[in-house]
């Protein structure tokens, strides 16, 4: 297919020129990470975006805000491989207290069974590292979007 020449100047359209990036409603979010270059990377992403963040280093940390701030987290966003406590015992206390806040599980281990038997025990989105900022938000969003309808269909 070949189309007439022009002489009008033309720019590429990209997808990041007519979508424009998501953002939340000041949703709270709980940010589990042991390394803390990447937690606070996290973070910042999460705030640059609208969500408010609060941070653990590991499961047990994750797990006394849970029981603080249960009421007022929007999701839950965790690494697998922590010291202290993990993400699979974690999630585990998470989903038996409170199963309906949503997770996101993040985690360099894509191919460790562990992994995948964490994610199918706990029903949880899966987020591979690396990510980029808009996949990042696009799974914290899906989750708590995903979450809402669940309650919806309850109700």
């Amino acid at each position: 297919m070949t189309f007439p020449r022009t002489s009008a100047r033309t720019r590429p359209i990209s997808v990041r020129d007519s979508v424009p990036p998501a953002r939340a409603q000041g949703e709270l979010i709980l940010v589990v990470e042991d390394d803390a270059l990447v937690r606070s990377v996290v973070a910042q992403i999460l705030t640059s975006r609208g969500f408010g963040v609060v941070e653990a280093e590991h499961g047990e940390e994750g797990l006394e805000i849970v029981r603080a701030q249960h009421h007022e987290l929007g999701c839950i966003i965790t690494d697998v491989v922590m010291p202290i406590m993990g993400g699979g015992p974690f999630m585990a206390a998470v989903r038996q207290a409170h199963p309906h806040i949503p997770i996101v599980v993040m985690s360099g281990y894509v191919d460790d069974p562990r992994v995948r038997e964490d994610l199918h025990a706990h029903d949880v989105e899966f987020l591979p590292k690396p990510f980029t900022t808009d996949q990042l938000v696009g799974k914290v969003l899906t989750a708590m979007a995903r979450q809402r309808e669940q309650e919806a269909k309850v109700s």
